[in-house]
């Protein structure tokens, strides 16, 4: 049976893992961070009497591999596809006091783009957090600098720029834990000799 010291490790690392994961996910909503748009546009057919309309969007963008593993895993990393929908989702009246109108473009662009980028939210949510557990688990909390460097890679210069920030990061962290192990070697006791041996 675990003791209760090794349980609540296990729950704190798991509480990490989690809070990792939930940030990593949340990260991935912000443009330029968790996606970049190449292109939007949309062709709004309303209905007679203006109660709903067909929207045909075509949308094209690539997506953080770091902040979302599962869309490049199932090879949506880079999204360039048509979709319809019908309102009230995407072009709803504005109910504002002081009159009715279509929403902006620019509100219109917002709905679209946080639709393709939470429409596999669970199983980016549990991607990230299966990454998150098995750092936990191997105790090898230095790859989340290179999970984090990677994010700001991309936010800096694209895909290219992510595996870039993945490259320096994890040299830094190897130099690093080669210059910790000389500093620190293993001391391993020295054999005794025959003498001392018959001693004992």
């Amino acid at each position: 049976m675990p003791t209760k010291d090794q349980l609540a490790k296990v729950v704190r690392r798991l509480s990490i893992a989690i809070g990792v994961a939930m940030l990593l996910f949340l990260l991935g909503i912000f443009n330029g961070v968790g996606y970049n748009i190449n292109s939007i546009s949309e062709r709004i057919s309303p209905s007679p009497d203006r109660t709903f309309a067909d929207v045909y969007v075509f949308f094209d963008a690539i997506y953080n591999p770091i902040l979302y593993p599962f869309y490049w895993l199932t090879g949506m990393g880079h999204t360039a596809e048509n979709f319809t929908s019908s309102y009230p989702l995407f072009i709803r009246p504005n109910t504002i006091p002081f009159g009715f109108g279509w929403l902006s473009q620019q509100e219109r662009y917002d709905s679209y783009t946080m639709h393709m980028a939470t429409r596999n939210m669970y199983g980016n949510l549990a991607t990230l957090l299966l990454v998150a557990v098995i750092i936990e688990a191997a105790k090898q909390r230095l790859l989340y600098v290179v999970l984090f460097s990677g994010v700001v890679g991309f936010w800096a210069g694209g895909v290219l720029g992510t595996f870039i920030g993945l490259l320096l990061s994890s040299i830094a962290i190897t130099v690093y834990k080669l210059k910790f192990a000389n500093a620190n070697p293993v001391h391993m006791p020295a054999p005794l000799k025959r003498n001392e041996q018959s001693h004992g």
